[in-house]
């Protein structure tokens, strides 16, 4: 036996038939084929798994509707917000102009005034108390801005509230008054008429 394991020989143990060689060749290039075969799916899987991730996405479409979603909504919101401040101002100057701030002053009174005191909301549009409160917040912080109501002067109303309306009389009437009283009347404002 020792000659046999030294030659290369397969040994024959008793009883057991060992396969030869060529069937071993034969086993042998049946699992190589077999393993060459499996490393060309597997090989055409990866090729098949890279070309996917290259690919754009079937779901492309889905992404460009959410991000024109996102790009349509920026745009909304901000419209929204220049609608917000347009209205907010021009509210705004409304009530600075009917509280008297001087024409020359209106722009300058509107951006001093604190506009987050003015509340707005989108169905409503803008709180008419919220406006009115900063503008009277704005009237005591900067009283010169607006104008000083004097009342009108004119013959009925007098600057000097001497109301002269009822000192008329007739002249058949002053005739028949003393010279003193015609003097004293003529001094105080008294008109004749015929």
């Amino acid at each position: 036996m020792t000659e046999e394991t030294n030659s290369g020989e397969s040994q024959h143990v008793e009883g057991v038939q060992q396969p030869s060689i060529e069937d071993l060749q034969g086993q042998l290039a049946k699992a190589n084929a077999e393993a060459a075969k499996e490393r060309n799916i597997r090989k055409q899987l990866q090729s098949e798994r890279d070309a996917a991730k290259k690919a754009p996405k079937e779901n492309s479409s889905e992404d460009d509707y959410k991000a024109l979603w996102a790009q349509e909504r920026e745009k909304a919101e901000k419209l929204l917000n220049k609608t917000k401040a347009a209205s907010i101002e021009s509210t705004v100057k409304a009530k600075l102009s009917k509280a008297g701030v001087l024409p020359d002053a209106i722009d300058a009174a509107a951006k001093l005034l604190d506009a987050g005191m003015v509340q707005w909301d989108e169905d409503d549009g803008v709180d008419e108390v919220s406006a009115q409160a900063a503008v009277a917040k704005l009237k005591s912080q900067f009283g010169f801005m607006f104008e000083k109501k004097v009342s009108a002067t004119d013959p009925k109303h007098p600057a000097d509230n001497k109301n002269n309306s009822d000192k008329t009389m007739s002249r058949s009437q002053f005739d028949s008054l003393s010279p003193q009283a015609k003097v004293e009347r003529m001094q105080n404002g008294w008109k004749l008429f015929e």
